[in-house]
């Protein structure tokens, strides 16, 4: 919490060709508009509202670019794993987790919790997650602490390589 995640993924979007169509969901307004092709949907925790869930699967018919989802917390993850082996390439989230390869392993766990779906094995989430993430920066006080580039995945162990490592903050 704190880390500049957040802020982080603005700048990171403010690089993104103006022509692309992205679509920002989020459950808290954070992402501030950054292109004349963004769509933007707000996620209500009213019942009779839509979820963030809800606007992942329906944010993949609008025929996005890019998908990006403000934080990954819970159901949301769903829709996004399945999102990234559709072809849909440049899917941004932040979330939290302990370190760079920490992130991938949560996305994993977040799956595995929130599928509807409990027979998928570990092992083959881990995979998915591993083959269609590139890269996972992990931040800590404001700054990049490491990035590490995602390889692949053996069982329910990431392989990666640390492309960059700062010192303790």
């Amino acid at each position: 919490t704190g880390s500049g995640k957040t802020t982080f993924m603005r700048a990171l979007l403010n690089e993104i060709p103006k022509d692309e169509h992205v679509i920002v969901l989020e459950d808290t307004h954070e992402i501030l508009p950054f292109s004349p092709n963004q769509t933007s949907f707000l996620a209500q925790h009213d019942l009779a509202k839509k979820s963030l869930k809800d606007y992942c699967a329906y944010a993949l018919r609008m025929s996005p670019e890019r998908l990006i989802v403000g934080e990954m917390r819970s159901t949301e993850v769903v829709p996004f794993m399945l999102a990234m082996n559709t072809g849909h390439k440049g899917l941004m989230s932040t979330i939290h987790a302990n370190s760079a390869i920490d992130a991938v392993s949560r996305i994993a766990l977040l799956f595995s919790l929130y599928a509807d779906n409990k027979e998928i094995d570990f092992s083959l989430i881990t995979k998915l997650a591993c083959k269609n993430i590139n890269y996972a920066i992990h931040m800590e006080n404001k700054r990049i602490k490491e990035i590490a580039r995602i390889i692949g995945s053996e069982g329910e162990t990431p392989f990666y390589e640390i492309i960059y490592s700062c010192c303790e903050l």
